[in-house]
């Protein structure tokens, strides 16, 4: 497997988990983690999916 192949799963497992954390957040209405978390997921799908 290449590199780019490696880091586009580390990038899809690590959104995954953080769409796992915002869900856990809303059941607890965390309603600043959830934020933080939304910012996080489209920080990193808009860096890493333009970059690969």
């Amino acid at each position: 497997m290449s590199f780019a192949a490696d880091y586009k799963q580390l990038v899809l497992t690590l959104v995954a988990y953080l769409k796992q954390l915002r869900n856990f957040s809303e059941k607890f209405h965390l309603e600043k983690l959830i934020q933080q978390t939304d910012n996080a997921i489209k920080r990193i799908e808009t860096d890493s999916f333009s970059i690969a």
